[in-house]
């Protein structure tokens, strides 16, 4: 797995009433008899994922994976680690037409530079890889990438990383949506609203959930590594690092987006769900968040609910779902107004 060795993480999405898997490793399957109430049986489909990400990755560290999975108009989307040049990575997209027999990916996305192991930071971290992918319209989908701990490229104009960009689907040409950030792993487009939900790991500390009003009219700043409420991990970041990422507690007073809700300590905050009409009660500002943190932190292994007033400039009401596991992804099962997830220790839904 990604973060523990067994039993795995992975990813989920519905196609019609098909339930896909995706584990960090590239296998992939399906299966057809989903239901609450019964064992759910997953059928293996042929891929050549391997193609583009292997054992010569997988060996080198367990960061290097596959990060998500969208399925979207009938395609699977997923995103990975590549390694543009020996120990050199990026967050990179790959697609193909659902075949139930056989999966044929190609390359949608790959930026044309990466993050070198070795640079002038001193500093290296493929779990600060992003990854997450949603649909944004018939033309583009949406992906957030981690900066890798290259902290300073966030700020910065000229690279992907750090940011979160709009993509688009047959031709993989990107604009940046918005920066300044550290490693998104949740990611909402919320049509009805027309705005970004996004989820975003802090250093030691500093959790956020942020909120993207604008957009398709200009690219948001929210701060990092300029400001963060939390504090960079003792021992791996020399006092120099603090020149360019002083970590203030302040957004706003730096000209930054403060986002609407942060965890100190962090809490692993992970995928985002937004509660369908009809389910539950707030019915168009309601929205879950999935935690991968541990079990000696208060708020962490918890699904929790969160709901926006109106203007979405605050929150009216917050709740949480204790799991006590580490919980990556979680989506919408059809017909039934339900969520299922999946508990990466335990490895089940």
């Amino acid at each position: 797995g990604i973060e523990n060795n067994t039993p795995g993480s992975a990813y989920l999405d519905f196609n019609n009433e098909q339930l896909f898997l995706i584990s960090s490793r590239g296998l992939v399957a399906y299966s057809d008899n989903f239901d609450v109430d019964e064992t759910v049986k997953f059928n293996v489909v042929s891929n050549n994922i391997r193609t583009f990400i292997n054992e010569k990755q997988f060996s080198k560290n367990k960061w290097y994976s596959i990060k998500d999975l969208t399925i979207i108009d009938d395609s699977i989307y997923i995103s990975y680690t590549k390694e543009l040049k020996p120990d050199c990575w990026n967050t990179s997209v790959l697609v193909s037409k659902i075949d139930l027999k056989n999966l044929e990916f190609k390359e949608l996305f790959s930026p044309d530079y990466c993050i070198k192991k070795k640079n002038e930071e001193n500093s290296f971290n493929a779990h600060q890889s992003g990854g997450r992918i949603v649909n944004y319209d018939n033309k583009n989908i949406i992906l957030s990438i981690g900066e890798y701990r290259s902290r300073y490229k966030a700020q910065e104009d000229d690279n992907v990383f750090g940011k979160i960009i709009l993509i688009n689907k047959s031709s993989g040409k990107y604009k940046i949506i918005s920066k300044g950030h550290r490693n998104p792993q949740g990611l909402l487009y919320d049509k009805k609203n027309d705005f970004i939900v996004s989820s975003e790991h802090g250093p030691s500390g500093g959790d956020e959930i942020n909120l993207n009003l604008n957009p398709s009219t200009k690219i948001s700043n929210y701060g990092w590594p300029i400001s963060s409420y939390g504090e960079h991990y003792p021992k791996m970041a020399p006092k120099y690092v603090y020149i360019k990422a002083p970590l203030y507690k302040s957004h706003s007073k730096y000209g930054f987006i403060e986002p609407i809700k942060y965890f100190v300590p962090s809490i692993g905050i992970s995928q985002i769900l937004k509660v369908k009409d009809g389910f539950g009660d707030f019915n168009n500002q309601n929205y879950f968040f999935s935690s991968l943190g541990y079990k000696d932190r208060l708020n962490a292994l918890s699904i929790h609910q969160i709901v926006f007033n109106k203007k979405y400039d605050k929150i009216i009401y917050e709740d949480k779902i204790k799991i006590n596991h580490r919980i990556r992804d979680i989506i919408y099962a059809p017909k039934e107004k339900i969520i299922i997830g999946y508990l990466e220790k335990k490895g089940s839904l």
